[in-house]
């Protein structure tokens, strides 16, 4: 009997041995799982950054095109239509303006810009109506 006993304490010992190499296996699985799983949300919450960040980038790509866009048109309607209009004596005159204008003190040469292209503008208006005469009069 005491064989016995001896036999079954032993495969009691192998089979408590088997448990715990189990459980350590199992552990070691789990940690590593738990590892994997903070990778991959580490990795989806960059990848939704990412996303995020670039959506904005082409949001904001989009809006400062359209600014551009609104600012050239804005160019354009100041200055070309009626510009288009001027021969060549009109367009030297005005180019003379222009200087003269940016020749005034920094405080107020963007002020003289303005008012001298008010100025032209104008007079061309008025030429398309026959109000004023070519030489400005």
């Amino acid at each position: 009997m005491t064989d016995r006993i001896a036999e079954l304490e032993a495969e009691s010992s192998r089979l408590a041995a088997e448990r715990d190499a189990f459980r350590d296996q199992r552990n070691g699985v789990i940690k590593d799982n738990e590892r994997l799983i903070e990778r991959a949300e580490q990795s989806v919450e960059a990848r939704l950054h990412a996303e995020n960040a670039t959506r904005t980038a082409q949001r904001e790509i989009a809006r400062l095109k359209a600014r551009v866009a609104e600012l050239e048109a804005a160019q354009d309607s100041f200055l070309l239509p009626w510009a288009y209009q001027l021969d060549a004596k009109s367009l030297d005159n005005f180019t003379i303006d222009l200087t003269r204008a940016a020749d005034a003190p920094l405080m107020i040469v963007v002020d003289e810009i303005h008012q001298t292209v008010a100025q032209w503008r104008e007079l061309v208006a008025k030429r398309s109506t026959g109000a004023v005469t070519s030489d400005g009069r």
